[in-house]
C-alpha cells in the first residue's frame, strides 16, 4: 500500500481527503520500444549537462513512485529550445501488449526569449498498462512554454509528476485533458521564482465506472507580481471518485502576486464521490488569492429550460456538461486532437 498526493498542510482528518492510499501495482518493467516523437525530433537530446534539478522538497505523487521513475526510466529525453527560438513538438506515448509499461523522464528547457509548444498524447487500449511519468520544466527569462497533455490510456494506473520553475517574465500554459484509465494521479508543483512570472493551468476530466481521478496542484509564489491560476472542470458518473487538492502558497517577498484556483464538477448520479480541498497559504500581506470548489447535480431549472426547447433529458445533460468544458477545449490548438476529445466526450456522455 502506497500513500499518494498528501497535502502540504493536513486538514480535517475525518474528511479522509488529505491523501489517497492505493495497492501497489505488480508490473514487469521492460524497455519501452516505441518511438513517441512524431514531430520535432531535432529538438531532443538523449543526455545533457544541464539536467533540470527538482526542488529538495519535491516528493512527487509519492516518494516511491518518484524514485521508481528517476532510477528506472525506460524513456528519458531532453527537449531544448535555444534562445529566441520557436519549438513545436508532438509526443505520442502508446501502450500495447508488447509495451505495457512506460517510465518516462522528460526535461523541457526553454532558454531566454524562446517559445515551446508541446503536445503529450498518452493513448492505448492496454487495460493492464502502467504509466509513471516525470516532467521537469524550466523557463528562463521571457520564455513561454505551452503544454497540452491528453490522457486517454485505458490503463491500470497513470501517474504524472511535474515540477516547474519559472524565471522573470516567463510563462507556463498547461492544459490537461483526462478521458480514460482506471486510476489517474497528477502531482504538479510550480515555483514562480521570477518577478512577473505566470502559470496558467487548466484541466478537464470525466470519471466513469469505478475510476479514480486524483488532482494535486501546488503553485508557489516567490517573485513579485507573479500570477498563478488553476481552473478545473469535471464530470462524474457511475461509481467514479475524484479528489481535488489545490494549494496557492504565497511566500514572503512575493508582493503584488495574484492567484486563483477553482474547481467545478457535475455529478451525474448519486453514487459518485467528489472530494475537494482548496488551500491558501499566505506569508506575504500584499497579495490576492481566491479559491472555490463546487460540486452538484445538474441544475433542474437549467435542465427544464433546455428540455422546453425540444431536447431530451439526456441531450440536455450532455449540453450542460459540454458547455462547462468548452472554454478549456477551445484552448487546444491541434484541430485533430480537439475533434477527438469532443467526440470522446460525446460518446461517454451517451451513457448518462
Amino acid at each position: 500500500m502506497t500513500v499518494y498526493n498528501e497535502l502540504p498542510v493536513l486538514t480535517f482528518r475525518w474528511t479522509k481527503a488529505n491523501s489517497v492510499s492505493l495497492e501497489d501495482v505488480n508490473t514487469e518493467f521492460k524497455e519501452y520500444r516505441l518511438n513517441p516523437i512524431k514531430r520535432g525530433e531535432e529538438f531532443f537530446k538523449d543526455s545533457w549537462e544541464k539536467e533540470i534539478t527538482l526542488s529538495e522538497d519535491f516528493v512527487g505523487a509519492s516518494k516511491e513512485s518518484l524514485k521508481e521513475v528517476m532510477e528506472g526510466a525506460n524513456f528519458k529525453k531532453f527537449l531544448i529550445a535555444k534562445e529566441n527560438s520557436n519549438v513545436d513538438v508532438y509526443l505520442d506515448f502508446s501502450l500495447d501488449d508488447a509495451n505495457k509499461t512506460l517510465l518516462g523522464d522528460l526535461s523541457v528547457y526553454a532558454f531566454e526569449g524562446s517559445t515551446i509548444n508541446l503536445t503529450l498524447d498518452f493513448n492505448g487500449e492496454e487495460e493492464e498498462g502502467y504509466t509513471n511519468f516525470l516532467t521537469r520544466v524550466y523557463g528562463e527569462k521571457n520564455s513561454t512554454i505551452n503544454i497540452t497533455k491528453v490522457q486517454r490510456q485505458s490503463n491500470k494506473r497513470h501517474i504524472e509528476h511535474r515540477y516547474t520553475k519559472l524565471e522573470e517574465n516567463s510563462q507556463l500554459n498547461y492544459l490537461i485533458v483526462d478521458l480514460d484509465g482506471q486510476e489517474s494521479l497528477y502531482h504538479y508543483v510550480s515555483d514562480l521564482k521570477g518577478d512577473d512570472s505566470k502559470a496558467e493551468i487548466n484541466c478537464i476530466y470525466i470519471g466513469e465506472g469505478k475510476s479514480l481521478t486524483d488532482l494535486y496542484n501546488n503553485i508557489r509564489f516567490f517573485g513579485k507580481r507573479a500570477i498563478g491560476n488553476y481552473q478545473v472542470r469535471g464530470a462524474l458518473k457511475d461509481n467514479a471518485k475524484k479528489y481535488f487538492r489545490g494549494t496557492l502558497d504565497f511566500v514572503k517577498g512575493c508582493s503584488g502576486s495574484e492567484g486563483d484556483e477553482e474547481e467545478n464538477v457535475i455529478l451525474l448520479n448519486d453514487k459518485v464521490k467528489s472530494f475537494a480541498i482548496p488551500i491558501l497559504l499566505a506569508g506575504e500581506d500584499d497579495v490576492a488569492g481566491n479559491h472555490a470548489a463546487s460540486a452538484g447535480q445538474v441544475d433542474p431549472s437549467i435542465l427544464f429550460y433546455i428540455m422546453s426547447r425540444g431536447f431530451s433529458e439526456k441531450e440536455a445533460k450532455k449540453m450542460i456538461v459540454q458547455g462547462s468544458f468548452s472554454s478549456i477545449i477551445d484552448m487546444i490548438a491541434n484541430e485533430e486532437l480537439r475533434d477527438f476529445i469532443i467526440k470522446s466526450l460525446d460518446e461517454k456522455l451517451e451513457m448518462i
